[in-house]
């Protein structure tokens, strides 16, 4: 509930430009069988998290500058085995980064993360900052904690309009536990993403369902990955590569101001906050989203 490093010389800007040619495949990476996609021409992208989904959030005008390799994290991919004694958590996502980018001989690449895989891309770069050009992050946090829990909640709280809470009560008076019971898990959760739309969307009204459509999740993994406390800044290493951190006003289970202590903590930061967007502002203001990730993408050659 970032963005770009030193580009290097001319030359190897050139090299990282490539053909319009899309495709697919699946990675085998630590047992899990990974699927992903590949769309659009430019620099390199790796767009981690849930391809399904992420392909229909981003625009075919930001593909027009990135060639952007789109790999699922195992927690949408059913046939993944969920192990109690080694759970998938923020670390064990950083490295199946790490083989993701080694499968697809990615030597440097531009790395994009959408809501709690925004916190991962950031934790790769805090570990791997040569193997990144730079970072997006999206509708994201700088931990998972109870703290964060809290902040939320006074967020929504404090800033959300009568007519928001109202129409969050009714969408889940309407979306029952009886009704969720017979779906099946991953269903479910889905169900209750879309009927959370007023946190998540400057259009309240606004049917997730669409973008969601053929994801399946492995909840098994979720709750692994989602149930655990995490903080970035947990020393005083600072993030290297240049960060864009795109957040939405009406984001109300990721708010923007649980940034505001932690943006000395990177070395190169653009913080980009989008006044008429939730969760997703690569989809709700696509155009502003795309002129200002360009413009700094061209500042930073």
């Amino acid at each position: 509930m970032l963005i770009f490093a030193c580009l290097g010389v001319l030359f190897f800007l050139n090299g990282c430009k490539s053909k319009n040619v899309n495709s697919s495949g699946v990675l085998k990476i630590d047992g899990a069988e990974l699927p992903y996609i590949t769309e659009g021409t430019g620099l390199p992208c790796l767009i981690y998290g849930i391809h399904q989904y992420h392909s229909k959030t981003f625009s075919s005008n930001f593909k027009s500058r990135f060639r952007c390799t789109l790999v699922d994290s195992r927690f949408v991919v059913p046939s993944a085995k969920a192990d109690s004694l080694s759970p998938f958590t923020i670390e064990a996502a950083v490295k199946e980064i790490e083989g993701i980018r080694k499968a697809l001989n990615m030597p440097k690449f531009v790395l994009v993360g959408h809501s709690i895989l925004g916190i991962i891309t950031l934790e790769y770069a805090k570990r791997y900052p040569d193997n990144v050009l730079s970072i997006i992050a999206i509708g994201t946090l700088p931990e998972l904690s109870k703290d964060q829990t809290k902040l939320s909640e006074d967020y929504w709280e404090n800033n959300a309009s009568v007519k928001r809470k109202e129409l969050y009560t009714s969408n889940w008076m309407k979306l029952t536990q009886d009704s969720l019971k017979k779906m099946s898990p991953s269903n479910a959760f889905i169900a209750s993403v879309v009927a959370d739309a007023p946190q998540r969307w400057y259009d309240s009204t606004f049917n997730e369902s669409q973008l969601l459509s053929g994801v399946q999740y492995n909840m098994h993994i979720l709750n692994q990955l989602a149930s655990q406390d995490f903080y970035i800044f947990n020393d005083s290493t600072k993030i290297k590569p240049p960060v864009f951190l795109a957040m939405g006003k009406y984001d109300f289970g990721c708010p923007y101001t649980a940034w505001e202590k932690y943006l000395p903590m990177f070395n190169d930061i653009t913080f980009q906050l989008f006044d008429h967007s939730g969760h997703v502002p690569q989809t709700e203001e696509a155009a502003k989203f795309d002129s200002l990730v360009f413009s700094w993408t061209d500042k930073k050659k």
